[in-house]
């Protein structure tokens, strides 16, 4: 029986003003520089449904950023989840811990760090779904 998952996504905007122009003190416009993660590509092969898509990557351990090309435009509001799945890529909740910690949208491009929290490699779905 396959299950299906409906998500919907709220997307918000939060400005904040400075009196007088002036310039937010320590750290404006310093980033964290660029990701020393490993790179893993993906572009969807499958049929966007609802929106979004289910990538299976091959088994993986650690943070990874992990790349897709998809029908979107930077600035599009992308939610993205991971989850383990099993050789027949039936997903599952186990002991590991997986988490997507930054997602970034580009034209054409979706950037997810996904980090595997186990001592082996585990085959991870992850779900992409925009407007």
């Amino acid at each position: 029986m396959k299950k299906v998952f409906t998500l919907s996504a709220v997307a918000g905007l939060a400005a904040v003003l400075l009196a007088g122009g002036a310039a937010a003190s320590a750290g404006t416009g310093d980033t964290s520089g660029p990701s020393k993660l490993p790179v893993i590509h993906a572009d969807l092969q499958v049929s966007p449904q609802a929106g979004g898509s289910t990538v299976y990557f091959p088994p993986m351990m650690g943070c990874n950023l992990l790349t897709v090309s998809a029908p979107v435009l930077g600035g599009f509001p992308v939610a993205v989840s991971a989850s383990e799945t099993d050789a027949s890529f039936n997903e599952y909740i186990g002991s590991a811990t997986i988490s997507v910690a930054n997602v970034a949208v580009t034209n054409g491009q979706i950037m997810a760090q996904v980090c595997v929290n186990w001592s082996a490699p585990l085959r991870i779905a992850v779900h992409y779904v925009w407007p």
